[in-house]
């Protein structure tokens, strides 16, 4: 081998050696580069795969990374060995599909993308995503390269997501209310059915990129803006209202309430709920007339009216009841409870009523005693109704109280009269009877003393003797007070004399001292005189015996206009009331009320019957007696007299135009009674007239008769009421006056029980004396009849 032969070779072993280890380079790169490759797939979250389908249409894995265990729960060489292993796992519903698929790949040479089920050897359910991109080799085999990952976790995400979406939906189209959801820019996102048809869109029409600002009335628009920021910053709205539009540009009053949509902490949009007020609005105006009447009934109402939960404090309260209970509005009420307007004796039965409402109903009529804020109390009738929710379970109670004081007051009265007209029917028969006894023992009594020359012990006696039978004149007067006939004898009057008169001589010798308070310009009352100084003579020994150890009674008069509403049970209009006070030990309050009933005294002494005829005295002139009294202060007896029209006579001048008796003339005397003719006959006679008799009416008017036949007529006739058996004052006088129109006739009685007293001339008689009487009675009223002729 010749020198540039082996220097060929050299370098031909030299560039293989080259050649040799650039191969060896190459082969570590590549190595090197296969283990970066084999630590990438490994370290991907999914299987890395070749797989491949022959000629023939059958498949393999060519290559599979350890992720196969992790995913399809199946080694390397389990897949690598046998690729029906894992299409064996694949859904039998998905498996169809799946192939179909990667046969149209295959087709079409596009990139294959599926998500598909499969079960575990394990059991377990998972789902799989795979997607490779397909390449064709030159023998006809097609590879796909690609990557299977799982991804179970994000399709129970979704699917959860789906579910709740469709709940969401579901129970979005069920609610009554519209439901929407907007994004950033307040363009709608989500529509319910509801929310829908109050505008008035379609689905796909309201989607279409509208904004709320599109459906609420440009005037409201700030106040979307402002409470969206006040949401922003944790603060609850206020202003819920807004004025919606919908697509035909209507509006309708609706609440709109809205809450923040976060997501990763930011506020992505806004999810809320629509109200349609329109309704609602009608019912409140509705209701708000509806309420305004009532307001108006509960207002303007006669009653006391409240209402008050079930503990009994009140919630509302109209102007009466405030009225009633002295506070100054139906606020200051508030939240009392009711049992503080009761008084102690009422609370407690009230109370036991109000829990048989526990169940409902209605208690009506219950007349119970409530208290004002001051403390006094007054009498009303109630009536409580429970207040129920639809399962009939109380919830408030409504309280009626109308107050009674009044009716209570008229109630009293009429008890009172009843209880005097019984008496009556016994007492004007008893009187009547006692009066005739009466006129024989004081006429001769009188006549005895006009007999007898002024001083010595005769005298003295008889003054004694005719005291008493005043006092029981007295008596016999109180007792036809309580008589259904004892009508006044009413003459128009001045009460200030009279009170000065009779308080001076009731008083008489007495420990205590009048005091008069006596308006100057008091007006006239048309009164019987007899009968007022009585019921004076009654309230002063009343007042004087309640202090025994002495004091002052004042004594006062004044003109006074009853207005309507006063509590006084009298018609209005003008009254005299005259008042007399002492300073005793009072009256207990449980005895107040009972101080007129006839026979009721809380004395020793007395018959308990000077209250009693004091009150029947003025109730038949037409005027009302009260009484006042507090323990320990005294008490204040008030009578009240209507003011007659007209004026007065002064006394003392018409005493001085009397016309004295000439104690001359005929009277004729009609009675039935013996005692009474004979001391009438003495009577006379001294005084200086010619007397005859008459027993009846009927033998009273053959006298007259024969008295005008014989042209000496009588110049006055006294004729008793009633004669029974017999005919009467009333007829004889009538065919009396038939004989001679300028007959003179007076009517004597000792029963008021006859109209005729009260009102004689209208019966055709000239004058009227009441038995029992004095000489000096009798000479007057013959003096002004016969003298005056009227």
């Amino acid at each position: 081998m010749n020198s540039d032969d082996s220097e060929g070779l050299l370098a031909e072993l030299e560039r293989l050696r080259g050649l040799a280890g650039e191969l060896q380079r190459d082969n570590e790169r590549m190595k090197a580069e296969q283990a970066r490759h084999r630590l990438l797939a490994e370290g991907i979250p999914g299987v890395i795969y070749q797989f491949a389908q022959d000629r023939e249409g059958s498949f393999s894995f060519s290559y599979v990374n350890e992720r196969v265990k992790d995913v399809f729960g199946l080694e390397v060489e389990e897949i690598m060995g046998d690729s029906s292993r894992a299409f064996a796992l694949v859904d039998p519903e998905d498996l169809p599909d799946m192939i179909q698929s990667i046969r149209e790949s295959a087709k079409s040479m596009g990139v294959w993308t599926r998500e598909f089920r499969i079960r575990k050897p394990s059991g377990e359910l998972c789902w799989i995503r795979g997607s490779s991109i397909p390449e064709k080799q030159a023998q006809g085999e097609i590879i796909w390269n690609g990557l299977l990952l799982d991804i179970t976790e994000r399709r129970m995400a979704e699917e959860e997501l789906r579910e709740s979406e469709r709940r969401f939906k579901e129970l979005a189209d069920l609610l009554p209310l519209g439901v929407f959801e907007l994004d950033r820019q307040l363009r709608f996102t989500f529509f319910n059915e509801v929310a829908l048809g109050q505008f008035g869109y379609g689905r796909e029409e309201a989607l279409r990129g509208y904004s709320a600002l599109d459906m609420i009335d440009p005037e409201d628009h700030e106040k979307i803006f402002h409470n969206i920021a006040m949401r922003e910053r944790g603060i609850e709205p206020t202003d819920h209202e807004y004025t919606a539009r919908r697509r035909d540009g209507s509006t309708f009053p609706a609440s709109i309430y809205v809450s923040l949509i976060h997501r990763d902490g930011e506020t992505v949009g806004f999810r809320g709920i629509i109200v349609d007020n329109t309704v609602r609005k009608r019912h409140e105006n509705a209701m708000r007339e509806i309420e305004g009447r009532y307001r108006t009934l509960v207002e303007t109402s006669p009653d006391s009216i409240v209402l008050t939960d079930l503990e009994g404090d009140i919630q509302l309260a109209n102007r009466k009841a405030a009225e009633l209970h002295g506070f100054a509005s139906e606020r200051e009420m508030i939240g009392i409870n009711t049992m503080e307007l009761y008084s102690p004796g009422s609370s407690k039965r009230i109370l036991g009523e109000m829990r048989k409402l526990a169940r409902g109903g209605r208690l009506e009529g219950l007349e119970a005693e409530f208290l004002r804020r001051d403390g006094s109390t007054f009498m009303v009738e109630l009536s409580i109704t429970a207040m129920c929710d639809p399962e009939g379970r109380p919830y408030a109670f409504i309280g009626v109280a109308r107050d009674i004081a009044d009716r209570k007051r008229l109630e009293e009265e009429i008890q009172k009269r009843q209880k005097l007209d019984s008496l009556g029917v016994l007492a004007g028969g008893i009187a009547h009877d006692f009066n005739n006894i009466l006129t024989a023992i004081l006429g001769n009594i009188s006549l005895a003393r006009a007999s007898l020359p002024a001083g010595g012990l005769a005298m003295e006696r008889l003054s004694i003797a005719e005291n008493a039978c005043y006092q029981a004149k007295y008596l016999t007067m109180q007792l036809l007070t309580f008589s259904k006939g004892g009508a006044p004898v009413k003459r128009i009057l001045s009460i200030a004399e009279i009170l000065r008169d009779t308080v001076q001589f009731s008083l008489s010798g007495a420990s205590v001292r009048p005091l008069f308070s006596l308006a100057e310009d008091l007006w006239p009352v048309e009164i019987d005189e007899g009968q007022i100084r009585q019921v004076i003579h009654n309230l002063i020994i009343n007042a004087d015996e309640s202090m025994p150890e002495g004091g002052m009674i004042a004594i006062t008069a004044e003109n006074l206009h009853v207005e309507p509403g006063t509590g006084l049970p009298k018609q209005p209009g003008r009254y005299v009331k005259c008042s007399i006070r002492d300073q005793g030990a009072g009256i207990p309050a449980k005895y107040l009320k009972k101080v007129f009933d006839p026979y009721y005294t809380t004395k020793q002494k007395g018959s308990g019957l000077g209250l009693a005829v004091s009150y029947s005295i003025i109730q038949r002139h037409g005027g009302i007696v009260t009484a006042e009294s507090s323990e320990g202060v005294g008490s204040v007896f008030s009578f009240y007299l209507p003011a007659a029209e007209g004026y007065a006579p002064d006394r003392q001048e018409a005493a001085a135009q009397a016309v004295r008796n000439s104690a001359t003339g005929r009277v004729l005397v009609m009675d039935d009674e013996d005692l009474i003719l004979n001391v009438l006959s003495h009577m006379l006679a001294f005084l200086g007239y010619r007397c005859d008799t008459a027993r009846d009416g009927g033998e009273a008017i053959e006298c007259y008769r024969r008295s005008m036949q014989e042209k000496d007529r009588y110049d006055a006739v006294i004729m008793d009421l009633t004669v029974p058996g017999g005919m009467g004052g009333r007829d004889a006088v009538r065919m009396l006056l038939d004989m001679d129109p300028q007959l003179k006739a007076i009517v004597s009685s000792g029963y008021s029980g006859d109209p005729v007293i009260a009102d004689y001339r209208r019966h055709g008689f000239m004058g009227a004396i009441h038995k029992p009487y004095v000489i000096e009675e009798l000479s007057e009223m013959l003096g002004r009849v016969i003298g005056r002729g009227d």
